[in-house]
């Protein structure tokens, strides 16, 4: 059941639907530390939609010529959240590979768009670090805006290391293989609905 449950070290909890046998949280411990008295019980994680509204613009790619993407425009493609920081070492490191694959799968595929979402401590941080992507982002002034979703991996960096030309992708491989070679050190996937 640990690794059903990812349960890759402990305390772990997992909140289940014991109707539907579907998992509502992965993370019931954080949960239950946020929420002692279990106000917001069972846990369901915030939709995107409720979290991230149509009003917040994300930053385009500098490619397009479009300064911001349009959130209708993301409805029926797989959004992955890149969260991420200009102060952190790994993640300098691993930036240009993840720009790399993604400059390479979409231009074969347009079902996917990615978003570098910021823990940068100033705008000035963000922005010298949003150059080096070759795709979008959530504003610097809305960084705190998280999307829930499933975590496909947890290891994605080492992922995009061994094969960060997407060699091993098919076409016909359904798209958590795409996500899982262009995670980073957490990557949050959602469908906009």
């Amino acid at each position: 059941m640990a690794t059903k449950y990812k349960a890759n070290g402990i305390p772990h909890l997992v909140i289940v639907n014991g109707v539907t046998g579907e998992v509502i949280t992965f993370d019931g411990t954080s949960e239950v530390g946020e929420d002692a008295d279990g106000l917001k019980f069972p846990w369901y994680p915030k939709t995107l939609k409720e979290i991230w509204t149509p009003e917040i613009q994300i930053l385009g790619v500098k490619t397009s010529g479009n300064k911001t993407v349009e959130y209708s425009s993301l409805k029926d493609k797989y959004l992955m959240l890149y969260f991420s920081a200009h102060w952190c070492p790994p993640c300098q490191e691993f930036t240009p590979i993840l720009s790399e694959a993604y400059t390479k799968l979409k231009s074969e595929r347009d079902d996917f768009e990615l978003v570098f979402v910021s823990s940068d401590r100033d705008k000035s941080a963000f922005n010298d670090y949003f150059k080096e992507m070759t795709f979008c982002a959530l504003p610097f002034e809305h960084r705190d805006t998280k999307a829930t979703g499933e975590v496909i991996t947890f290891d994605g960096t080492s992922e995009v290391g061994q094969d960060a030309d997407g060699a091993q992708l098919t076409v016909a491989k359904d798209i958590v293989s795409l996500v899982t070679m262009m995670a980073a050190v957490i990557v949050t996937v959602v469908v906009i609905p």
